[in-house]
């Protein structure tokens, strides 16, 4: 957490993340980049 400046309210977000790119996923489709651009690892499409 602190690697990436990340606080309480992030965990849930980082544990999407991480179990997410742990399946493979490399593309989300979301209407909050933001939640995801922070970790650099994915293609992120917006709607």
């Amino acid at each position: 957490m602190s690697k990436y400046g990340l606080g309480r309210k992030r965990i849930i977000d980082t544990h999407l993340a991480a179990s997410l790119y742990s399946a493979g996923v490399r593309r989300i489709m979301t209407s909050n980049a933001g939640d995801f651009s922070t970790f650099g690892a994915f293609e992120l499409l917006t709607p």
